[in-house]
């Protein structure tokens, strides 16, 4: 039987570095840059995901979307590492935008508007936290100046 803390911290890494992974993506868009914009056009710096109830905690159908994926991704890992579903109490991802100032002087840094952070939140049966986050730059999401991957899995308007 796999011990909690080295399953759930490792857990918790695994989602963030997922999360932010540019194979993560919404209807063939970078999924960071599609929930800045979200993010944007609901006028709030941060999105909220549950992963234990994602159809509950969010109107956004983008951020239900993202928020089954990873609910199921989180899922898959747990089983796939010997560990309970039951063991997990809590589940949330929190990705946060900050207007870039382009404080870094390399040059393929200016192109970005946002840092991001996502931070990825594990609580288990008995009380414990888990945490775990990855950063980045993005811009908010536009199908006029990005490419769609070939590999698009969907979306909330699609199936996945």
């Amino acid at each position: 039987m796999p011990r909690r803390k080295g399953t759930f911290n490792g857990l918790a890494a695994a989602l963030a570095g997922s999360f932010v992974s540019r194979n993560n993506d919404i209807e063939g868009f970078w999924a960071i840059g599609v929930l800045c914009k979200s993010a944007q056009e609901m006028g709030a710096s941060s999105v909220y995901i549950d992963l234990l109830s994602p159809e509950a905690a969010q109107p956004n159908p983008l951020i239900r979307f993202v928020g089954e994926t990873y609910r199921a991704k989180l899922m898959q890992a747990m089983a796939s590492v010997g560990a309970s579903s039951t063991w997990i109490a809590d589940a949330i991802i929190t990705l946060s935008f900050v207007k870039y100032d382009g404080t870094v002087a390399d040059p393929p840094t200016a192109m970005y508007d946002y840092a991001f952070v996502a931070s990825v939140t594990l609580a288990d049966d008995k009380g414990r936290n888990y945490h775990a986050s990855a950063s980045g730059l993005c811009w908010a999401h536009d199908g006029w100046r990005e490419q769609r991957s070939a590999r698009a899995r969907g979306g909330p308007g699609e199936p996945p």
